[in-house]
C-alpha cells in the first residue's frame, strides 16, 4: 500500500508543472494542494510549505511597492509604474570638439550611476565617430536624456517604452511552482528507502534544479534591463553643425532650406578643390604614361611606313609608242 501510494505522489509531482502551464493560478494552487494531501501523510510538511507561500507573496508585495515607490521619478507614465517596462532611446549628436565632449558624456554617465555596456571610435582626426551604449538607472533615464542636449548638439531622438510584465510574472510563477515542487521531493527523498525511488528522485531533482536555474537567470536578465534603461548614443565630428530648427513654421523652414542649400554649394565646391589638390599627382602621372604611349605609338607608325616603302618594287613606266596609222599614204 505505502509502495503504491508513494508512486502515485510521485507521478502527481512530475504532472505539477504541466498542470500549472495550463491552468489559471488557482486552478495551479488548488491542484497543488490535493497532489500535497496525497503525498504527505502528516500536514505538517503542507502547513511549511504554505506559510513559506505566504512569506513570499509578503515579500513580493513590499518588494513592489519598494519597486513603485522608486520609480516615480522616472519619467514612465503613472499606469505603468507598477510594471516591469524596458526603457529604450535612441540619440544621434554632433559636436566641433570631440575629446571634450566624450569626456563630459563618460562623466555624465558616472555621475548618474551608469556604466557604458560598449563603445567605439572610428575615423581621423576632424571626421571621427563614436558609438555608445549607455545603461543608466531607470530613475535617472530622463535626467540622461535632458543633460547631454547640452553637451553636444542632438539632432536626432527616439524613445520607446516595452512592457515585459506577462513575460516577468509568467517566469516568476513557473519559478515559484519549481521551487515548491524541488522542496517536496526533497521531503520525499529523505523518506525514501528503496533505491530506485531514490534515484527516481534524484533524477527528477536534477531536472527541477536545471528549470530553476534557467527561469532564474532570465528573470535577472529582466531585472537587469528594466531597473538599468538603454541608450543608444551616437556622437559625430564635424566642423559645423547641423541646423535643428526650433520652431516649426514655413519662414523657419525656408530660412533652414536656404542655408543647407548655401552649405551645400560651398561643401561641392570645396569637395571639387580637395579632389583637385588629392589628385594631381595620379592626374599627373597618368598625362605622361599617355604622352609615352602616344610617343610610342607614333615611332611604330613611321617606323612602319618606312618599312613599307623601302619593300615596296618600283613599276617602271614606258613611254607610249604613237599609234601607226592603218592607212597607208597616198603616191
Amino acid at each position: 500500500m505505502k509502495k503504491r501510494l508513494f508512486a502515485l505522489s510521485l507521478s502527481l509531482l512530475l504532472l505539477m508543472p504541466l498542470l500549472s502551464g495550463c491552468g489559471s493560478s488557482a486552478d495551479g494552487n488548488t491542484s497543488s494542494a490535493a497532489s500535497a494531501d496525497l503525498m504527505m501523510d502528516s500536514g505538517a510538511a503542507y502547513d511549511t510549505a504554505a506559510a513559506e507561500t505566504t512569506e513570499a507573496a509578503a515579500a513580493d508585495a513590499v518588494f513592489a511597492s519598494d519597486r513603485a515607490a522608486s520609480t516615480n521619478s522616472s519619467g514612465v507614465p503613472a499606469a505603468l509604474q507598477n510594471a516591469k517596462v524596458i526603457l529604450r532611446a535612441n540619440l544621434d549628436a554632433e559636436t566641433r570638439e570631440f575629446d571634450e565632449a566624450d569626456t563630459s558624456i563618460q562623466a555624465l554617465i558616472d555621475k548618474l550611476g551608469g556604466y557604458i555596456e560598449s563603445s567605439s571610435v572610428e575615423g581621423s582626426a576632424g571626421y571621427r565617430y563614436a558609438s555608445y551604449t549607455v545603461r543608466v538607472p531607470r530613475a535617472q533615464y530622463e535626467t540622461f536624456l535632458e543633460q547631454v542636449g547640452t553637451l553636444c548638439s542632438v539632432t536626432y531622438r527616439s524613445r520607446s517604452a516595452e512592457d515585459v510584465s506577462e513575460q516577468y510574472f509568467d517566469r516568476e510563477t513557473r519559478l515559484k511552482a519549481q521551487t515548491t515542487k524541488r522542496d517536496r521531493l526533497l521531503a520525499l527523498l529523505e523518506k525514501a528507502e528503496k533505491m530506485e525511488d531514490i534515484i527516481q528522485l534524484e533524477s527528477a531533482l536534477a531536472d527541477v534544479q536545471v528549470e530553476i536555474e534557467a527561469l532564474t537567470g532570465e528573470l535577472r536578465h529582466y531585472d537587469s534591463l528594466v531597473d538599468f534603461s538603454t541608450v543608444y548614443l551616437s556622437l559625430r565630428e564635424v566642423r559645423d553643425l547641423s541646423d535643428v530648427p526650433e520652431e516649426s513654421s514655413f519662414l523657419s523652414d525656408i530660412k533652414l532650406t536656404f542655408r543647407r542649400s548655401l552649405r551645400g554649394i560651398v561643401d561641392f565646391a570645396q569637395g571639387l578643390v580637395l579632389l583637385f589638390v588629392g589628385g594631381w599627382p595620379v592626374l599627373v602621372f597618368a598625362a605622361v604614361v599617355i604622352w609615352i604611349v602616344l610617343r610610342v605609338v607614333k615611332r611604330r607608325r613611321a617606323k612602319k611606313s618606312a618599312a613599307d616603302a623601302f619593300f615596296t618594287p618600283v613599276t617602271p613606266k614606258y613611254e607610249e609608242k604613237p599609234k601607226e596609222d592603218d592607212e597607208t599614204p597616198e603616191e
